[in-house]
């Protein structure tokens, strides 16, 4: 009766049990035919019968240790998978707000720079108003009090000395404004 036995660790390792020899293989339909005379069936052999019974379930439990393996090392497989693919998007977001930072990082100096050339602009053209106020004024004083002095001067050499005079002024006061 030893060679009956069933090679669990074969089961464990997923290998089919050695195929039973006709002799066996009689011997277990033997073991399973229902006695004559009682209402129920009763087994003949009951090492086989206990053998037969369970085969099937130590199958299933190899099969479902199996898959139990199988299904841990899928989940430790996508363990690992979910891991890599949580670092690589961790390093893109890092890479994407470093790129968002720098550009706008440059998109607040060009907006510094154009508000700072609007205001230079501004302030330049209230400075030429102001000049052109000042120098306007100047000019229509100096040119009155010309008009009240050379129509004092008789001479026409002396008009054109004094208009040279005053027209050298003009041209210095425009220059100090220009600086």
């Amino acid at each position: 009766m030893s060679d009956d036995r069933i090679d669990i660790g074969k089961l464990a390792q997923g290998q089919e049990p050695d195929e039973p020899s006709p002799q066996q293989q009689l011997e277990a339909s033997n073991a399973l035919m229902p006695v004559p005379s009682p209402s129920y069936n009763v087994v003949h052999q009951q090492d086989i019968a206990w053998i037969e019974a369970t085969q099937g379930l130590q199958r299933n439990l190899i099969r479902s240790l199996q898959d139990y393996k199988a299904t841990r090392a899928d989940r430790r497989a996508m363990a690992v998978q979910r891991e890599r693919m949580i670092s690589e998007v961790t390093e893109n977001y890092v890479k994407y707000l470093r790129e968002e930072a720098r550009l706008s990082s440059e998109v607040a100096l060009k907006a510094r720079d154009y508000i700072l050339k609007q205001e230079l602009a501004k302030l330049r053209a209230t400075l030429f108003t102001e000049l052109a106020e000042i120098t306007g004024v100047a000019v229509v004083d100096i040119e009155r009090i010309a008009q009240s002095f050379s129509g004092k001067i008789m001479s026409p050499a002396i008009q054109q000395v004094y208009a040279k005079f005053v027209m050298d002024k003009i041209l210095e006061l425009l220059e100090q404004a220009k600086s």
